[in-house]
């Protein structure tokens, strides 16, 4: 529900029934109208049934895909923002879905926090999506903090391991303290830029 006491409505299409019932029960929580599909074709029936004002689809379905899917929302009515899941990213289907205007393409095992706060994010405007935000730019940074905070997450619990084995002792504790705090500073930097786009 949003401040202005409207209740939105969200389409979660996804052939994985358990996935589906997990998505619809975390964003019923949230207080929104939830419907769900197990394929394209019958998220396509409810779409001509009453208004939605989120669809969230699995990519890789039996019959008409995600993609497909975008598509014919497309053509029912192309203000409706779309967020694609799929366990099967390729850089091929991220582009098709940036040419389709899909606001979010979000690759499973996908964070739960992040995708409800992207989804209250369209919801409150259906235009603030990746790319009319710099995505790319955004994704980047995303993608070289989550490298190097695992990166240095590991370097600094290596020390730790090999204390016994290493000398100086302080030496390395201070290398290990120093590339944790590191880690956790980039962990921490991208926390904040995903919370406030």
């Amino acid at each position: 529900m949003s401040t202005t006491g409207k209740t939105y409505t969200v389409l979660i299409v996804d052939d994985e029934e358990r996935l589906r019932k997990a998505l619809a029960r975390s964003a019923g929580q949230e207080g929104y109208r939830i419907r769900t599909a197990a394929s394209g074709e019958e998220a396509l029936v409810v779409l001509q049934l009453e208004k939605v004002d989120l669809v969230i689809t699995d990519l890789v379905m039996p019959g008409m895909d995600g993609m497909s899917l975008v598509r014919a929302i497309r053509e029912i009515d192309p203000g409706i923002p779309t967020i694609i899941l799929t366990a099967y990213g390729s850089a091929e289907s991220m582009a098709e879905a940036k040419t389709l205007d899909v606001a979010y393409y979000l690759t499973k095992p996908f964070d739960l926090f992040h995708l409800k706060s992207r989804m209250k994010r369209l919801l409150r405007d259906p235009r603030a999506s990746e790319s009319s935000r710099g995505g790319d730019g955004a994704r980047a940074l995303r993608l070289a903090c989550s490298a190097v905070g695992r990166a240095l997450g590991v370097m600094g619990s290596l020390p730790r391991k090999a204390l016994p084995y290493v000398h100086p002792q302080h030496l390395v504790f201070t290398a290990g303290k120093a590339a944790g705090v590191v880690s956790g500073l980039c962990q921490g930097i991208w926390r904040r830029f995903a919370e406030t786009r």
